[in-house]
């Protein structure tokens, strides 16, 4: 086990948890009853760099998940649609959406690192969504807010939909402003 910063719980390894939920589990403690467990379990994850493919999955199925709150189907594509992630209906199916989702674990920029003034929020689009100029594709751009950078593991993700012919019309116009005849990515 080892000293995590802030909390007087140590940390433990993701072995070591897992050892400890199994034993929970056998002693039938409901593990997430268990303050002390979820103590553990938020200190780890804070200690863990995700990797980029992870940070995409927890925004498409945050986004499909908030979809199905709000009472419309969402099926996650997993990779068998380029470029789109969700495919979204009405629940009578008389109406679809095809959606990508843009994640990063921390969107919010400074504008300088001694600065805490916000400044602009930043998403890797890539240079084939910018030239998409497609009207039926939705853009979901997720913030999972990085506990790592903000020290809150309770905060929601913020989600902000565009379509995808918003992005294509920006993009043109960083063109034409640089003067340049196609993006540099």
């Amino acid at each position: 086990m080892r000293a995590c910063s802030g909390l007087s719980t140590p940390c433990m390894s993701m072995q070591s948890l897992a050892i400890l939920m199994q034993g929970c589990r056998q002693a039938g403690f409901r593990h997430a009853q268990s303050s002390e467990t979820i103590r553990l379990l938020s200190c780890t994850i804070r200690q863990m760099k995700l990797p980029r493919a992870l940070i995409g999955a927890a925004g498409t199925y945050y986004v499909a998940a908030r979809l199905a709150h709000k009472g419309l189907n969402a099926a996650i594509t997993v990779g068998n649609a380029p470029g789109v992630d969700i495919l979204a209906s009405l629940p009578k199916g008389n109406a679809a959406v095809a959606i990508q989702v843009k994640t990063s674990a921390w969107a919010w920029r400074k504008r300088s690192r001694t600065s805490d003034t916000p400044h602009d929020y930043d998403w890797a689009v890539g240079k084939k969504l910018a030239l998409t100029n497609e009207p039926n594709l939705i853009v979901a751009l997720v913030d999972l807010k990085d506990p790592e950078q903000n020290g809150k593991i309770s905060e929601l993700p913020d989600v902000y939909i565009v379509r995808s012919t918003q992005i294509y019309d920006y993009f043109q116009g960083v063109l034409q402003r640089t003067g340049k005849s196609e993006l540099a990515m």
